[in-house]
C-alpha cells in the first residue's frame, strides 16, 4: 500500500500531484464564486 511510504506529518496535496492540482483548480473556483458573489452584491448596492 503506497500509505506506508509517505511520511506521517504530510498533506495528501504534497504527495500526490494530482491530489495538489485538483485542490488549486478548487482554490481558483472558489475565488471566482466569492468574486462574482461580491460584484453581484456591489451591483446591487450601486441601483438603490
Amino acid at each position: 500500500m503506497w500509505c506506508s511510504d509517505t511520511p506521517i506529518d504530510s498533506n495528501l496535496a504534497n504527495i500526490d500531484w494530482l491530489h495538489g492540482g485538483a485542490e488549486f483548480f478548487l482554490t481558483v473556483s472558489n475565488l471566482v464564486v466569492v468574486l462574482g458573489f461580491s460584484q453581484a452584491i456591489l451591483r446591487i448596492k450601486n441601483k438603490s
